[in-house]
């Protein structure tokens, strides 16, 4: 008896609680345009649950209160979160690329219009993100770009002050003419010294007597020998001289060769730098359409017939177990305080 008293006082009063109808918007979340077609069929579980991160979209604070203000539900006197726990109920169904968005109300109508707006919202804000992201991406890409390409041209014009203020070819010739110079110096020295060698040793008195035509041929050797003597000690003096301009010479070369070669290098990098700025631009930016899931609706929702509601079968079976408890309780509790 107990347990029909409960039932019929579950279905009574189920009848005069407010019925509310659940109106369900689906998104499939597709993987990004660039993806490989191939990976299509062997997604993993770990990417299948990382799409659960679109939940977040879906149950924003802020979008909920604007779609509350769009349909005029918003009811001060409850808090928004609440309201939003009785309303809003979404989930990623498990290991699969949908997204449901179900949305509670008295009205079938503004459930379903409320469900397809969260929905199409939730395509508009994730599509905004990667948009947003990719425009970040381009920025920073082109800043770098930007810091590439001015160091470039500041060092292509150091190598031009430095190629125009301190020549190298210019340098190098004069060097040249330079060496070629001391060894022809050199040599003339040689032959002096030996010309001068050969004359004194005729120069030298005999260890006989000596006819008028041999006394005559030693002082003119006598005389050459000396004049090829000073001769070799000014070539020697020059030669002296053109030693020490030309190791300046070098030295000065290969301090603009070494500082040219510096600075050349330097050059090199960062034309390998900027030109590698420009590819990676180039990669984001054919790769920022196509980055991020994609989102669309493919289903967004149906008025529906019946409430969801209050589940009147539900609460029957609940009032007969609770009475039905109750009374195995009480009859125990009667029982065991018999005498």
């Amino acid at each position: 008896m107990t347990c029909a008293i409960a039932v019929a006082a579950a279905l009574l009063g189920s009848l005069f609680l407010t019925k509310r109808y659940t109106s369900m918007a689906s998104i499939l979340i597709e993987p990004p345009a660039g993806s490989d077609p191939r990976t299509f069929t062997s997604i993993s579980p770990i990417y299948l649950e990382s799409l659960k991160t679109y939940e977040v979209f879906a149950t924003s604070d802020s979008l909920f209160l604007r779609a509350l203000d769009r349909f005029h539900l918003r009811d001060r006197a409850t808090p928004l979160e609440t309201l939003k726990a009785r309303v809003l109920k979404v989930s990623k169904l498990r290991d699969t690329k949908v997204l449901q968005i179900s949305v509670t109300l008295p009205d079938p109508r503004q459930a379903q219009a409320m469900a397809q707006f969260l929905a199409e919202e939730t395509v508009k804000l994730s599509s905004t993100v990667t948009r947003e992201t990719g425009r970040d991406l381009m920025e920073d890409v082109q800043r770098q770009v930007e810091t590439a390409r001015v160091k470039l041209e500041q060092l292509q014009a150091e190598w031009s002050r430095a190629m125009t203020d301190q020549p190298v070819d210019a340098l190098r010739t004069e060097l040249d003419s330079m060496v070629e110079l001391q060894y022809r110096l050199r040599r003339n020295l040689s032959e002096a010294e030996a010309s001068a060698a050969e004359n004194e040793s005729k120069a030298k008195p005999p260890g006989h007597t000596e006819s008028g035509f041999e006394k005559d041929d030693r002082e003119f050797a006598q005389r050459e020998g000396a004049a090829m003597r000073a001769r070799a000690a000014l070539l020697s003096g020059q030669v002296a001289d053109l030693d020490r301009a030309v190791t300046a010479k070098s030295k000065l070369l290969a301090e603009r060769s070494t500082l040219l070669q510096k600075i050349d290098a330097k050059r090199k990098d960062a034309q390998s730098d900027y030109e590698a700025a420009v590819r990676r631009g180039q990669d984001i930016r054919s790769s920022v359409g196509n980055s991020g899931e994609r989102l669309k609706i493919i289903d967004p929702g149906i008025v529906p017939e019946r409430p969801s509601e209050p589940r009147i079968l539900l609460n029957a079976a609940i009032a007969f177990g609770l009475a039905l408890t109750g009374s195995i309780v009480y009859l125990s509790l009667g029982f065991s305080l018999r005498p």
